[in-house]
Order: structure tokens, then C-alpha cells, then sequence
């Protein structure tokens, strides 16, 4: 049973790392999106979701745009929890038409929220009984170092950072895909660094 499991886990990781190969992939668009307007969305579209991806307390600082509060303390996380990446994608097909704009935003906006929520480690409501107060510092939009034709993602993947174009914005880096029979496949990637966090501990 458990070489079973092993060699499942490998196909599924094989598969996902060829499909995330693609010569003919092509850069569609870099999206930035404010943090109010990621914000925003949540409240009205996963209301659910705002108080694990912005809870009271928890602040997020862009790379350039201030420092963490005084009365904070650094805190000690492990190193890779200073990086967050996902990728996602989905096809259009010509006999089941959308609109491709909407569905991209969609597909970014839970990357963006997603890749917030873990930046920096503690995340949401659990960072409230021993942090009421938690800053993540230096954030960073990043895209992978071989995209477009490697899009597969992991913690141990070059990147490289890609500044906004407008204050306090996120990068989703969303790419296309042509197939046979009108087929586009569009997939989007979302990669965030920070550079350190400071709470206040409650002991």
C-alpha cells in the first residue's frame, strides 16, 4: 500500500512538472492588484475569508514603502516561511465561452489572497493568541527565472523580484497557452517574498 501511495505521489508530481513545460507558452499579462483592492474583493466576494486574510492586527508592508512600528520585536520564523508561491490555470474552451478577463481576475485574486495568508508564517486567526499585533515587512512580487517555459513552482525555484508599477501592488504574472481546436490554456503564478516580521508577543 504505501509503494502504491509513493508511486501515485510521483506520477501526479511527474505530470504536474511536464505540463508546467511548454515552448509554446507565452506571457499573457502581468496584473497588479493594491492591497485594498485584494482587500476589497474578499469582503465581497469571500467574506468568510477576511479574518484569516486580513485580520485585525496584521499588517502587510511593501519593500520601500516603511518600516515596521517601533514597539515591535523581530521574530524569529524559519527562512522559507519568508516565501510564498502558487500556480493555477484553467482552460477556455470555444464551445463553452467566458469571459476569459473575469475568470483571470478570479483565478488571481485567490492566488493573491491565498499567498498573503502565508507570507510570513502565521496566518489569520491564529496569529492572535500569541500575536495580536504582526507586521510583514519588505514584501516582494516575483516571477520565476525560467517563465514561460517552466512555470512549475516550488520553494527552491529561481526568482526574481519585479517592482510595481503603482504603489502598495501585488504581481500575478498570468500566461497563455494555444491548443488544438481554439483551445487556450491561461495559467497564473504568484510568488511573494518579505524580508522579516515583527510582532508583539503575549506570553
Amino acid at each position: 500500500m504505501k509503494s502504491f501511495l509513493i508511486l501515485i505521489t510521483l506520477l501526479i508530481f511527474s505530470s504536474t512538472s511536464v505540463a508546467a513545460k511548454d515552448k509554446n507558452r507565452k506571457l499573457y499579462q502581468y496584473r497588479w492588484y493594491t492591497i485594498e483592492a485584494i482587500r476589497e474583493y474578499v469582503s465581497a466576494n469571500h467574506p468568510e475569508d477576511i479574518g484569516w486574510v486580513f485580520p485585525a492586527g496584521r499588517k502587510y508592508i511593501l519593500d520601500g514603502e516603511g518600516d515596521h512600528s517601533p514597539d515591535l520585536t523581530m521574530l524569529d520564523i524559519k527562512p522559507e516561511k519568508y516565501r510564498s508561491g502558487k500556480l493555477d490555470g484553467f482552460t477556455y474552451r470555444p464551445e463553452a465561452p467566458v469571459d476569459v478577463s473575469q475568470k483571470i481576475e478570479k483565478m488571481c485574486m485567490s492566488l493573491l489572497k491565498g499567498r498573503l495568508m502565508w507570507i510570513g508564517d502565521r496566518s489569520g486567526f491564529f496569529s492572535h493568541f500569541k500575536t495580536p499585533r504582526y507586521e510583514v515587512v519588505g514584501i516582494n512580487s516575483n516571477i520565476l527565472v525560467e517563465a514561460p517555459y517552466n512555470i512549475y513552482y516550488s520553494k527552491k525555484r529561481p526568482i526574481v523580484t519585479k517592482k510595481p508599477d503603482k504603489p502598495r501592488s501585488l504581481l500575478c504574472s498570468v500566461y497563455m497557452t494555444p491548443k488544438r481546436g481554439g483551445k487556450v490554456s491561461y495559467q497564473a503564478v504568484v510568488v511573494l517574498t518579505a524580508k522579516a516580521v515583527y510582532g508583539k508577543i503575549e506570553q
